[in-house]
Parts: C-alpha cells; sequence; structure tokens
C-alpha cells in the first residue's frame, strides 16, 4: 500500500502532502484528496467536504466489498500486488484523476 501511495504521491504536481489515514479529519480547503484502502478491512474512505474530489485507491485480494468501502469516491484504483507494472498504472491513475479535474478526457485505469 505505501508503495502505491508513494507512486500516486509522485506523480501529482507540486503543493501537496502526505498523511496517514487517521491523520486526515477535515477535507476543508482540500481539491483533491487520495485515501488508501485495503478491501479487507473494515475501514471506509473518509468523508469529504463539498469542492474536494475524492480518489480511492484500494488493495484487493478477491471480489467483493471494494464498492461498499470507497464510499463517495469520484476514481477508484483497485490492485492486488505493488509490482513495476501496478506502479505504473497507479501514476497514471493519479495524473488522470487530476487531469479529470481539470476539464481534460481522462481513459480508463484497471
Amino acid at each position: 500500500m505505501a508503495r502505491v501511495a508513494a507512486a500516486i504521491f509522485e506523480a501529482l504536481p507540486a503543493d501537496k502532502e502526505m498523511r496517514a489515514f487517521d491523520e486526515v479529519a477535515d477535507t476543508r480547503g482540500c481539491d483533491l484528496l487520495f485515501a488508501g484502502l485495503d478491501a479487507r478491512e473494515t475501514r471506509a474512505a473518509p468523508e469529504v467536504e463539498a469542492g474536494c474530489t475524492l480518489a480511492v485507491f484500494m488493495k484487493v485480494s478477491g471480489p467483493g466489498g471494494e464498492a461498499a468501502a470507497a464510499g463517495e469516491a469520484t476514481s477508484t484504483f483497485e490492485f492486488a500486488d505493488c509490482d513495476q507494472e501496478t506502479l505504473g498504472r497507479a501514476k497514471l491513475f493519479a495524473r488522470q484523476v487530476l487531469e479529470g479535474m481539470h476539464g481534460v478526457k481522462a481513459t480508463g485505469c484497471a
């Protein structure tokens, strides 16, 4: 999970910060929030304030439960491992979410 989070963080332009999931209590003033979840846990994506886009990246190990955990996410990226291909797709996902926020048509990402 940490390697995918780092890849997403790296793909985004400056003026960003990374926090542990439990440290995100307030999303006021936040334009975009990427939240990492593990589908095996019961933790759901955080609620976001109006004007904040929520994008979820989720480690999955089997079918079921993924959609409920993603909550009000506008975009989701599911992965099963952290190989180089997955890290590349995570970077692509981050760029596509950002492009979508700025009106550029984003293509699908597995």
